[in-house]
């Protein structure tokens, strides 16, 4: 995150990490990005993927499905997002399960 003031910006990064529910028994934490869009007002949320030592970002949640390039997983439901109508799809809740990953180089 920047420090300085991002009140006139076109969009705003916002990162953290987010913890597995208490009840699951299993304590993994998510790496997650918010990009929040000032015109037309969207916000999309991410989680950072860890593969062959690299990370990359996938679309976890939108709140605006119509202003997203990707499809999200689940139905899109109706949202109102500063009165406007818009079809948020995908849960920001997930928690992503660290999985083996194989990197090959070659010299």
């Amino acid at each position: 995150m920047r420090g300085d003031d991002q009140s006139f910006a076109p969009f705003v990064e916002l990162g953290g990490f987010f913890p597995s529910p208490p009840d699951s028994g299993v304590s993994i934490a998510t790496m997650k990005e918010v990009v929040v869009f000032k015109n037309p007002p969207v916000i999309h949320i991410y989680n950072i993927v860890e593969y062959g030592r690299r990370f990359f970002r996938t679309l976890a949640y939108t709140s605006n499905s119509s202003l997203c390039i990707h499809d999200v997983e689940g139905d899109p439901y109706p949202d109102r997002v500063l009165n406007v109508l818009s079809l948020s799809a995908g849960s920001p809740w997930g928690v992503v399960k660290p999985t083996p990953s194989l990197l090959i180089m070659r010299r």
